[in-house]
């Protein structure tokens, strides 16, 4: 730990970072609809996917950069291409353009997750690491549940454009904060001269490393999952069961309270119980409570309300999972914490760029789609987890379990 450093702010920023970045996926959701509508097309949807996947691929090059420049200069270059690409969002005069922006938007905001997580990983470990993640986690959820109605109340008043022009505000004052308030919080560099092999060859021993790869897929299929729903519902709420757009926030809100008792319980019962005990119990949650959902719908005709409530148990196991699958990665990757934060945020948007995309394709009015591939997501961890906590290579991780 570095005792000179203002912890609490960082944590703070680190938190306004990652929810505005956040922030300009789901304040928009809502206008999903009109944004079809306005543009005279049926794939709106792929304004998130194009946007999930350029935050994906950023997220490798960031990570591997800030482990040599450190994590400040990445961070504020990050944000300049982002508020470039949420003016151009805001000024989009074809779907064309919108889609672009979108995507340089997520190439701007890949800089968020992945150096957020490698500045909370410089300056903590183990259990310890894994509460500030669910802390931050807590605090986040705030934005997906809260955004949503207010994007839906300006957007219903003042058009999908007024929405973007909101992301715009934030994010430079954002940049601002960053800039005279962030230090940078690598002290130890590594020595040599940069080049990009370095950066392929710490991703190579990662790759290489199972312990690794087993909870970076946990959290790739969690994501899958979840994307897959925050994108598609607003379209089954409001088109299909003819709910007011500016309604719409408060059925995400359900699910965003849920979670955040989830980081709170995770909080608490962490050094009681594990982190091990922890992730299974919230993958198992998750698992269960979108298999309710598939099977609720062939006897009972579902609203939203239905919907909400089902998945309420699910949203508390999301509680479960991030901060302890978060730690556990980082954890297992000793010097190269930055690369796989990136890694980690990669995998994370990859797996929501493609949960939107294939949930889009199929997507039929109903919330089939939606179920199916969320419960097939979560069956995936349950065996990624039962199989690989058997594994002694999961055991070389030196954390309370």
């Amino acid at each position: 730990m570095k005792p000179y450093l203002n912890f609490s702010l960082i944590i703070k920023l680190v938190v306004l970072l990652v929810a505005t970045s956040e922030m300009a996926t789901d304040i928009y959701a809502p206008s999903l609809p009109e944004i079809s509508r306005y543009f005279n097309v049926s794939d709106a949807q792929l304004t998130i996917s194009l946007n999930l996947f350029g935050f994906a691929f950023s997220s490798l090059f960031y990570g591997a950069l800030s482990d040599h420049y450190g994590r400040r200069p990445l961070i504020l270059t990050g944000i300049s291409i982002f508020v470039i690409a949420s003016i151009m969002c805001w000024q989009a005069n074809t779907f064309s353009v919108l889609l672009w922006a979108r995507l340089l938007q997520g190439l701007g905001a890949g800089s968020a997750l992945a150096l957020g997580l490698a500045v909370i990983r410089d300056l903590f470990s183990g259990e310890q690491c894994a509460k500030i993640i669910s802390k931050i986690g807590m605090v986040i959820a705030l934005s997906p549940g809260l955004a949503p109605i207010f994007g839906g109340y300006i957007g219903s008043f003042y058009g999908w454009r007024s929405v973007f022009l909101i992301i715009v505000i934030f994010s430079i004052v954002l940049w601002l904060l960053l800039y005279f308030k962030l230090p940078e919080t690598l002290i130890e560099k590594p020595q040599g001269d940069f080049s990009f092999i370095t950066i392929f060859q710490g991703y190579k021993r990662l790759a290489c490393n199972h312990v690794f790869v087993a909870f970076m897929m946990i959290q790739f299929m969690t994501i899958a999952g979840l994307w897959a729903e925050l994108a598609n519902l607003p379209f089954l709420y409001i088109n299909d069961m003819g709910i007011k757009a500016y309604h719409y926030g408060y059925f995400a809100a359900v699910a965003v309270g849920s979670y955040v008792l989830g980081t709170i319980a995770n909080q608490k019962w962490v050094s009681i119980y594990g982190m091990k005990r922890m992730l299974g119990f919230g993958i198992s949650l998750v698992f269960f409570s979108r298999i309710m959902l598939l099977v609720i719908n062939y006897f009972v005709e579902l609203s939203p309300v239905y919907i909400q409530l089902v998945e309420t148990p699910g949203a508390f196991g999301l509680g479960l999972i991030f901060g302890n699958a978060t730690t556990y990665a980082l954890e297992s990757a000793g010097k190269d914490s930055g690369a796989a934060a990136a890694f980690l945020g990669t995998a994370e948007m990859l797996g929501g760029g493609i949960g939107v995309y294939l949930v889009a394709v199929f997507y039929n009015a109903t919330i089939v789609p939606i179920a199916i591939m969320t419960a097939i997501t979560a069956f995936i961890n349950l065996l990624i987890f039962f199989y690989g906590m058997r594994s002694k290579k999961l055991e070389c991780i030196t954390i309370s379990n």
